[in-house]
């Protein structure tokens, strides 16, 4: 799972900057989850390490929540 989302990092990312946060069978991305931060915990502490993909899509959603005032 993890390598098919460094696969298509690029595609998670939002025009905006925020994030898709699922991607249906037919390969279409939608829905907002807030999940990002616990995923990016969960694989620090599973593989010791986060992968530059999923960096890259954290700091995208990162800059997105301190434009729009959530962090």
């Amino acid at each position: 799972m993890l390598n098919s989302i460094k696969l298509t990092s690029s595609k998670w990312i939002r025009p905006n900057g925020d994030l898709w946060y699922r991607v249906t069978p037919n390969g279409v991305f939608t829905t907002d989850y807030n999940d990002l931060v616990f995923f990016r915990q969960i694989l620090k502490t599973v593989e010791g390490k986060i992968p530059a993909e999923i960096e890259k899509m954290y700091q995208s959603k990162e800059k997105w929540a301190k434009n729009h005032g959530f962090l």
